[in-house]
């Protein structure tokens, strides 16, 4: 709601004089001719004018009339010297002096770092970079990522007394979506699902046979979901699961020896750290 505000000050030289305030409500169309403000403003609101008295006598009460004049300099005593200061302040209106609100942040840069679990133990992360934003209207955001993953996993298992090691790694280029939906404050929930192509290396040694190894592309699907805590405007930090499959040049190999009956799925469980910028 706009509001104004207008102090009119008396000063007289008596060095016993006391000081008197006193607020009187008037129409702005009242006050406006007066004090020769913009007549584009509104005339229909309310505004207060404060009268400071630094002598016994007050102004004449006609001039403090909501319906009859404002006061001025003409209605205060004649052995008072009146000074008018004016000071329109206008309340819920942009102003060029005030700063602007932070505006929204629509493309995102992350980092991710945790472990892989599989029949085995290893690592897992992620560099992705976004774009996107909330749509008019609506509750979610929606970004458009894409980026680098890797995931590591080496495990051991033994048949008929035999021995075998098996390890597989992963560098996956990766695009999809990810959507956040807020909470409270500055907790978010997100989840992403993404796709692409992974170059795997996989070898597999021990037992009777010695050592075999392959390298090659295969499809990778991965499904995300996470919470994050907005710290600044700027950073979110949080913590992603994700289930994450893909191929392997091996794969026949493995379910002949009986090393890995997941059918290629991992779980993936890290710490995020995001930057909106």
């Amino acid at each position: 709601m706009m509001g104004c505000a207008l102090g009119l000050a008396l000063g007289v030289g008596g060095a016993e004089a006391q000081e008197e305030q006193r607020e009187v409500p008037l129409l702005w169309s009242e006050i406006q001719p007066s004090v020769g403000v913009d007549p584009e403003e509104p005339k229909d609101r309310e505004v207060t004018v404060v009268e400071v008295l630094e002598d016994d006598e007050a102004l004449d009460p006609a001039a403090a009339d909501p319906q009859g004049d404002p006061p001025t300099a003409e209605s205060a005593p004649q052995h008072a010297q009146v000074d008018v200061n004016v000071r329109v302040a206008v309340h819920g209106a942009p102003s060029e002096d005030a700063p602007e609100a932070p505006r929204g942040k629509h493309f995102l840069a992350e980092a991710s770092g945790g472990l892989t679990f599989t029949p085995g133990l290893g690592g897992a992360g992620h560099l992705l970079l976004g774009a996107g934003g909330r749509l008019a209207g609506g509750y979610l955001r929606f970004y458009a990522i894409g980026g680098l993953g890797y995931a590591s996993v080496t495990g051991s298992h033994f048949d008929e007394g035999f021995q075998y090691e098996a390890s597989r790694h992963h560098l996956d280029v990766l695009m999809g979506l990810r959507i956040y939906a807020p909470l409270f404050g500055p907790l978010r929930l997100f989840t992403d699902f993404l796709g692409g192509g992974s170059h795997v290396w996989s070898s597999v040694q021990g037992g009777t046979f010695g050592a075999y190894e392959a390298q090659g592309w295969r499809g990778v699907f991965v499904w995300g979901i996470g919470l994050q805590v907005r710290v600044t405007q700027e950073l979110s930090v949080g913590g992603r699961l994700a289930l994450r499959t893909a191929g392997d040049p091996l794969s026949e190999l493995r379910d002949y020896l009986g090393l890995d009956d997941t059918g290629g799925l991992s779980v993936n469980l890290g710490g995020t750290v995001s930057w909106h910028f």
